[in-house]
């Protein structure tokens, strides 16, 4: 078991992080974590500069 909040690895007993307090959920990892964190921003930005495409494509046409 891993913590989400210092990345500290627990037997599977351990319930809350003995550092952090956080509350310890099976199988993540915190590279998992971090891998879905940059996937989702990356997915933000990517609609964000395709709609400001869109935006300056229509200003650009009238």
């Amino acid at each position: 078991m891993y913590c989400k909040k210092c990345g500290k690895n627990y037997p599977k007993n351990k319930k809350v992080c003995p550092d952090c307090g956080l509350a310890l959920l099976p199988g993540v990892s915190p590279a998992s974590r971090e891998f879905k964190i940059n996937k989702t921003v990356l997915i933000v930005f990517g609609a964000i500069v395709v709609a400001l495409i869109a935006v300056f494509l229509i200003l650009g046409l009238q």
